[in-house]
């Protein structure tokens, strides 16, 4: 009888140690799925954290901006800095020897307690990942666009046959750059009839070629076209280029038949809220919250005793920045001119300068002016329906490229100069003694030339 008592004695030791045992592992598989599923998220989000600071870095590397700086900025902004003691971010810049490309190599380490998991392995649980982001510095597929076309068309051949592509009506009008069109139609007139250009009266003078997607008879309208063009006037005192600029000039030829130059190096993403451009710089100001219930900015909104206080009232003078609106931007002002140096305007809307004179600068690598707003829903109508932006150009100057997307801007006023390539659906101009050039060289990288390695 002692002897059986023991034996279940003993057995009974050997059940508690092998419920113990199970519990453990129990737990641990409970801590696996809890404490790995955390490590899993906090990885997504580091990938994310590096993967954004990295291409912002590398934006800025392309625009003579601070990499680190941005890299930083960018980290934070995903939740991860080095204030916080359970975190590391690291910003190494480099230089790859073999392809000169500048590198940007962002490390961000963070680590999490261990809850359930923590009976097999007492430690914190470290996450970490790394990405390395180049720019390039080449001229890229862009350059082609941005600073060869003084106008060009985002419209397609076999579009804008209801309305011309260009509508240029006016005197004196020189555009110093090539000109892209997907056809000729209605008033693009683009006759010469003074070789002098301080004498002449013709509606346009191109100082570049010419080129057309459609053949010479598709929507032709010989009595607003004339095929007397002189594309390579000689500069001059009044209509020469500007400073630094030297005129190529055209070949006298309107080319038909060619191929459309593709779409830009970006769309509207890019210049909005949570996009790259918003991602690599730190002075993008989103203006939703000034959005009136009239579904307006105004530039009054922007004043010392308005919204953000980027414009100055005394001096009528918009502080360096990216200021972007997705209700209708009006800079209509009563006052001397309005002046902005390093600014850009983005516009999910309408977009307007109305009370002239303006002289507004761009930043380097930066539109002017970048509007969304769909012109006409058909893609016939590339120069009629509602304005994307207009400009009242009287003795104005603005320099950096004018995109609209999804419409045209229209353009009236005399005695003007616009360095600002255009780049839209299509254009409008009714004035005298206006001049636009193509945009300067090296105005900045396009998506191409910065990136992620893989």
């Amino acid at each position: 009888m002692k002897l059986t008592l023991l034996r279940r004695a003993k057995e009974g030791g050997q059940a508690i140690v092998l419920i113990a045992l199970l519990m453990v592992i129990l737990i641990a598989s409970v801590g696996l799925a809890i404490d790995g599923g955390g490590m899993f998220l906090l990885y997504r989000d580091i990938q994310n954290a590096t993967d954004s600071a990295g291409l912002s870095a590398a934006y800025a590397l392309c625009t003579e901006g601070d990499p680190i700086v941005q890299a930083m900025r960018t980290a934070e902004l995903n939740g991860f800095d080095n204030d916080d003691p359970n975190t590391t971010v690291t910003i190494t810049r480099t230089t790859d020897a073999a392809t000169s490309e500048e590198l940007i190599v962002v490390d961000i380490t963070a680590e999490k307690p261990s809850y359930f998991i923590q009976v097999i392995y007492p430690g914190p649980l470290i996450v970490s990942s790394q990405t390395t982001a180049f720019c390039r510095r080449t001229a890229g597929a862009s350059s082609d666009i941005v600073n060869r076309y003084a106008l060009r068309s985002l419209a397609q051949p076999g579009e804008c046959t209801a309305s011309p592509g260009w509508d240029i009506r006016g005197t004196r009008f020189t555009i110093d750059g090539d000109v892209w069109l997907p056809n000729i139609k209605g008033n693009v007139e683009f006759s010469s009839n003074q070789p002098n250009p301080e004498l002449r009266d013709d509606p346009a003078d191109i100082l570049g070629d010419i080129y057309v997607g459609e053949d010479s008879t598709s929507n032709y309208n010989s009595g607003h076209t004339g095929l007397n063009i002189n594309e390579e006037l000689p500069s001059s005192a009044v209509f020469g280029p500007s400073d630094g600029w030297v005129e190529e000039g055209g070949d006298n030829v309107i080319d038909y038949n060619q191929p459309w130059p593709g779409d830009l190096p970006y769309d509207m993403d890019y210049f909005r809220p949570g996009g790259a451009l918003d991602l690599a710089r730190t002075d993008y100001h989103d203006l939703t919250p000034a959005c009136s219930s009239g579904n307006k900015v105004e530039f009054q909104d922007f004043g010392q005793n308005g919204y953000g206080g980027f414009f100055d009232d005394a001096t009528n003078t918009w502080q360096p920045g990216i200021y972007y609106s997705p209700c209708e931007l009006t800079l209509n002002h009563d006052g001397p001119d309005m002046t902005g140096n390093g600014v850009t305007f983005i516009g999910e809307g309408f977009i307007d300068f109305s009370t002239p004179p303006y002289n507004m600068t761009a930043p380097a690598g930066l539109p002017l002016v970048v509007s969304n707003r769909q012109s006409s829903p058909n893609p016939n109508h590339c120069s009629e329906g509602q304005h994307a932006i207009r400009f009242n150009a009287d003795s104005s100057y603005m320099q950096g490229p004018i995109i609209a997307f999804r419409g045209f801007p229209a353009f009236q006023g005399n005695h003007y100069t616009f360095d600002s390539c255009i780049s839209a659906r299509g254009f409008q101009h009714n004035g005298n003694d206006g001049s636009i050039y193509r945009c300067q060289p090296s105005t900045g990288p396009d998506q191409a030339d910065f990136g992620l390695r893989e």
